[in-house]
């Protein structure tokens, strides 16, 4: 619950402080909250893809049946998430040189929650 707190609410307080300074300020905001939204949504729907293989590898374990299969397969659920901090990470930093340098800021794949 924290990291939402981080994510979404701490952006959402910023933008909403600072929207009426200028209407670039009030556009990137909107933007970062888009994208921070909907990268939120899709990290919590690989909260059940992660849990499963997690509890069948436990039973495989507790059967004495695990083997490699299984061991690749609790692996790989966290692989999404993983590449999802690096767009992440990296959108941050090039939007950020991006703003800094009165360069057009893009988020892509994000949903358009706040207009």
């Amino acid at each position: 619950m924290s990291n939402v707190f981080c994510i979404v609410f701490i952006p959402l307080l910023l933008w909403s402080w600072k929207k009426d300074q200028s209407y670039k300020i009030d556009q990137q905001g909107r933007d970062v909250l888009n994208f921070q939204i909907t990268i939120t949504l899709v990290l919590f729907t690989f909260v059940p893809v992660m849990i499963d293989p997690a509890i069948w590898m436990m039973v495989q374990h507790l059967d004495g049946q695990a083997g490699l299969l299984g061991d690749i397969f609790t692996l790989l659920p966290p692989l999404p998430i993983l590449f999802i901090g690096i767009f992440t990470s990296y959108q941050a930093v090039m939007n950020a040189v991006r703003a800094l340098t009165d360069k057009p800021v893009r988020y892509p794949l994000s949903i358009p929650f706040v207009r």
